[in-house]
């Protein structure tokens, strides 16, 4: 009877043994699986870290871009004005160079309008050597200021 016994605990040992080794490979094959899989995902942290990193190296490119563009943009803002203004002084330069030259016209149409009245054939004897003071005050018309209605259009220009 011990021998039956002993002969039946050996087989349970045996047994015991046979699922106990089924259970290691059947562990050690998922052991084997998870440690692909930590592989792979270290594998996969390792990718998105780089990633990340050239995600922060983007990040940083892109606000050194944003920060030279507001500096363009503020650069060209003040260029615009700047333009804007020099357009506005050339304007009242032309519009200036525009006045004068409308009074220099009007001063040589008035110079043309005095020869033609003036001229040699109305002043006779002027090229005459005359025995008097030498005065041309009697042969030129009589004074006017400028700003008595010459109509020369001068007023307010500076000499």
């Amino acid at each position: 009877h011990l021998m039956q016994q002993l002969l039946e605990t050996s087989t349970l040992l045996t047994q015991r043994r046979l699922r106990m080794r089924q259970r290691e490979d059947t562990m050690e094959l998922e052991q084997a699986d998870l440690h692909k899989k930590e592989a792979s995902l270290q594998s996969q942290r390792s990718r998105i870290d780089g990633q990340r990193a050239e995600t922060l190296a983007r990040e940083a490119r892109l606000e050194g871009s944003n920060e030279t563009l507001k500096s363009l943009k503020a650069k060209a803002e003040n260029l615009h004005k700047e333009g804007v203004e020099a357009e506005e002084r050339l304007a009242a330069v032309w519009d200036d160079i525009h006045q004068r030259q409308q009074v220099l016209d009007d001063i040589s149409s008035s110079l043309e309008a005095r020869e033609e009245v003036f001229g040699d054939s109305h002043l006779p004897g002027l090229d005459q050597p005359r025995d008097d003071d030498g005065s041309l005050g009697e042969w030129l018309p009589p004074r006017r200021d400028v700003g008595q209605g010459s109509g020369l259009g001068c007023q307010g220009v500076a000499a």
